[in-house]
């Protein structure tokens, strides 16, 4: 019998370890796969629960059972979600028949998420987080700039200081209502919920 050449032996080595090398590869993948979306989130789901909150909120949550409650000793809000808008208002004034007017456009900073002073307690019903009775909420809204976009007055009406304070303050307040009527609170409450359950599937170390 003949012997088969030393460099086609050679290549069916390589080729019979890259093939087991391929498989390996793959079996490892389904059982982190597995382990990640199956049995992770199933492991101590308290413990699991406390830790994401810990984390999420950086407050001491309290254990009772199968119930946690948002210790607020550290830090009382938890913002989620930040955005930058626009708001615009008219100030309008009339004396003697005679108007004044300020037309004020300006730019905010809004920002939402939780008063975690009003955080409720958690819990775990057959290892599942029962639904966060925590609603989002607007936390700030900062100006940031505004400009007079449009100014008018009369010679027994004017324009005064006060009147651009009064203005400037509606303004806000209707810069905090268009944070209100946005999606801003939806948001943060989208933001929290993902956040919770990434660290709930995280692996633990």
């Amino acid at each position: 019998m003949s012997e088969l050449p030393r460099e086609s032996t050679g290549k069916g080595f390589f080729r019979l370890s890259l093939a087991f090398f391929v498989v390996s590869l793959m079996m490892i993948g389904v059982v982190t796969w597995f382990f990640m979306n199956q049995i992770t989130p199933m492991l101590d789901p308290v413990q699991r629960l406390k830790g994401a909150l810990e984390t999420i909120t950086k407050n001491e949550v309290k254990q009772s059972g199968h119930s946690l409650e948002i210790q607020t000793n550290a830090i009382e809000e938890l913002a989620t979600v930040e955005r930058e808008m626009h708001s615009i208002i008219k100030y309008e004034g009339t004396f003697l028949g005679q108007k004044k007017m300020l037309i004020l456009k300006g730019t905010f900073r809004a920002t939402a998420g939780f008063d975690l002073t009003k955080a409720p307690s958690f819990s775990i019903i057959e290892n599942q987080v029962s639904d966060s009775p925590m609603t989002a909420e607007i936390l700030h809204v900062e100006l940031l700039d505004y400009e007079i976009y449009h100014s008018q007055d009369s010679a027994f009406n004017k324009l005064t200081p006060e009147d651009q304070e009064i203005a400037t303050n509606q303004l806000l307040e209707q810069a905090r209502q268009d944070a209100i009527e946005s999606d801003l609170r939806t948001e943060a409450q989208l933001k929290f919920h993902e956040r919770l359950d990434d660290f709930m599937r995280a692996p633990r170390l």
